[in-house]
């Protein structure tokens, strides 16, 4: 191996040794946030105003892990499924119990009892919103870098 390899290997560990350092430490904010929010899911009761809580801070655990991957479109794919398990959990609060069967109205009370619809719709407009900003962003320095401007 010649010196100038070495060096090069060297940088690139060194490069790579700084990287994962946001990366662990979004994972490790992750976890707590999950772990909170599960905890919390078996504290509080149904029918608190603080309901809201334990899905707010489940959902708020993968913030940290999209901020630290590069693309934009897990913002978007984030987005639409928040968006549709909250529509998900709305209907299930109007569903006649008579047209459900087995352990199926069970599933429904617990759906609407203890997850509040309007937090995933408005974690996932946040995304979505988010998500086209930064793909605004990269669009306008696409542009500004094909005209020759910095």
């Amino acid at each position: 191996m010649t010196e100038e390899t070495a060096d090069k290997a060297q940088a690139g560990a060194a490069s790579r040794a700084k990287k994962p350092r946001g990366h662990k430490l979004a994972a490790i904010l992750s976890c707590l946030l999950w772990a909170a929010g599960f905890f919390l899911a078996f504290v509080v009761p149904a029918g608190s105003p603080s309901i809201w809580v334990p899905d707010t801070l489940l959902l708020l655990g993968f913030i940290p892990l999209l901020l630290v991957w590069k693309p934009v479109w897990p913002w978007f794919a984030f987005g639409i499924f928040n968006i549709f398990i909250g529509f998900v959990l709305l209907v299930a609060q109007f569903l006649p119990e008579s047209s459900l069967v087995g352990d199926l109205p069970k599933v429904r009370k617990h759906l609407a009892e203890l997850h509040v619809w309007l937090v995933w719709v408005a974690f996932g407009a946040a995304a979505i919103f988010y998500g086209a900003l930064r793909l605004l962003q990269s669009g306008v320095r696409w542009l500004m870098s094909r005209t020759g401007r910095r």
